[in-house]
């Protein structure tokens, strides 16, 4: 299995290089994408890599809601939403909240 990991801000940034270690010590193949990328480049990066699944990291809570409403509106015009498994996760982020976005969990 091949993991995306995609930070909506450079404080998540760190968090998902210690997720990577851990996913990557346990046998899965991950790319860690830079900080600050655009939605876009996101799913570019996914169609690319052929990756199987994508781990979204956002820290900061203000319009987290509507940021994630957009990837998966911007990854659903891409093709990839419903054809890889997508997570989404931060401080702000909870389960049930990833849930009720449509994302597999939070």
């Amino acid at each position: 299995m091949k993991i995306l990991l995609a930070p909506l801000d450079p404080v998540h940034d760190a968090g998902l290089k210690l997720i990577k270690r851990k996913l990557e010590a346990l046998g899965y193949a991950c790319v860690l994408l830079p900080p600050d990328i655009t939605v876009e480049e996101i799913g570019e990066a996914a169609i690319k890599e052929k990756v199987d699944m994508i781990f979204v990291g956002r820290t900061v809570g203000y319009n987290v809601e509507q940021l994630f409403r957009r990837v998966r509106t911007v990854l659903t015009t891409q093709g990839i939403f419903g054809k890889v498994r997508v997570a989404i996760g931060g401080m702000a982020i909870t389960d049930e909240m990833a849930k009720a976005l449509g994302f597999e969990a939070g």
